[in-house]
């Protein structure tokens, strides 16, 4: 064995040693030398490529050729520990340990920071998150790579260089969508804040703000022409269905993917869902409404099934063709149902759990919209005694 000085590195307590045992020479005789490092009291160990007859390492004069590989050693070890304290990675026994097994430091990527990230994402799909915002991560990840490169070292990204990505992000999506991927950006830095890759935080003074949108919804007539308009064909029927479905029940496409006929209970003729939503695993207690129970009824109880990309593409047609000018998509049916309900009179907190929104305040900022003539009759009414 081979014991060094032990020194202090920058507060901390430091030991290098090597040994060489004859109970694990090989075949023809030859050990490995073993490399024990303690940093504060924690030791790792390193079987080193150079073998050798433990004999001669024990010797107290050892060969030439085991000196000059010894010594080689520890002038990399002490190149590496100036490499850490210059990067300002943390002088552990494991970081070291680590960093002699790579050859060096480790220049710690983009690519690297989106890898580690996603796959903590991804061992968490169907426990607290879905599989629909884990994709959204991912395209995320191929749009920052595509402004930034993932070989590009992550230490480089400057608050400048996000501030371009968010005006680029701006330029190509709507308020809402850009500032909801900015803010799926930011946790993957602060992963890497919070895993010692960065020191500056490069989302500093950056501010993530969503433009209010009106919610949309069918008039009345539109809902009407929806429903009763000859479309001609199989397949815009059945799509018309499902979305007449949604907006008669609330469940978001994903959810509507997932439903099972043992899904749908009665009581009293009351017809009802209770589940928790796939997106955000929120409980909710959705209410049928008749034409969704026609609807139901109608397939038996099995809703035909498709893309979320081709319903919504071929909702457009139907747009088209029952001449409604609002955008017609498969979210818009939440906004129909919820806003049905509240127009109907059904207290907020009831729709918010029939959504299976998180709070009521979802509710409210989304779906708190009257058509006019419910405005105008419920004033109406209490006109009359005034």
């Amino acid at each position: 064995m081979l014991n060094l000085l032990i020194v202090s590195v920058m507060r901390n307590t430091f030991n290098i040693a090597f040994y060489c045992r004859a109970s694990k020479a090989d075949r023809t005789g030859l050990s490995p030398i073993e490399l024990s490092l303690s940093i504060n009291s924690k030791r790792v160990f390193k079987n080193l490529p150079f073998k050798c007859k433990a004999t001669d390492f024990n010797k107290k004069k050892k060969p030439q050729d085991i000196e000059r590989y010894l010594d080689a050693v520890k002038k990399n070890i002490n190149e590496y520990m100036i490499q850490m304290a210059e990067l300002g990675i943390p002088l552990t026994a494991d970081n070291l340990l680590s960093i002699i097994s790579t050859g060096g430091v480790h220049q710690y990527t983009v690519g690297d920071m989106f890898k580690e990230y996603l796959s903590i994402l991804e061992r968490r799909i169907d426990i607290d998150l879905s599989l629909g915002v884990y994709r959204k991560y991912e395209l995320v990840h191929r749009l920052f790579s595509q402004f930034v490169p993932d070989i590009t070292e992550l230490t480089t990204i400057s608050n400048a260089k996000i501030t371009e990505f968010q005006i680029f992000l701006k330029g190509k999506y709507d308020s809402s969508t850009a500032a909801g991927y900015m803010t799926k950006l930011k946790a993957f830095f602060r992963y890497a804040m919070d895993n010692g890759h960065l020191k500056a935080n490069p989302f500093a003074n950056i501010k993530i703000t969503r433009e209010k949108k009106d919610i949309e919804i069918l008039s009345e007539s539109e809902m009407t022409a929806l429903k009763t308009k000859d479309l001609h064909t199989d397949r815009l029927d059945k799509v018309r269905d499902i979305w007449l479905f949604q907006a008669s029940s609330g469940l978001a496409y994903s959810d509507v993917i997932e439903l099972v006929p043992e899904d749908i209970q009665e009581a009293d003729g009351v017809y009802y869902i209770n589940k928790k939503r796939v997106k955000t695993h929120t409980e909710y207690t959705a209410v049928i409404l008749p034409t969704g129970i026609d609807i139901l009824k109608k397939y038996n109880y099995q809703l035909p099934k498709i893309s979320n990309q081709k319903l919504n593409a071929y909702l457009k047609e139907i747009q088209d063709i029952c001449n409604i000018r609002t955008n017609l998509h498969s979210h818009l049916a939440r906004h129909q149902y919820c806003t049905t309900l509240l127009n109907a009179g059904i207290r907020l907190e009831t729709v918010s759990r029939a959504a299976g929104h998180k709070n009521t305040k979802i509710t409210q900022a989304f779906y708190a919209k009257m058509y006019n003539n419910t405005v105008v009759n419920e004033i109406g009414k209490v006109l009359v005694n005034v």
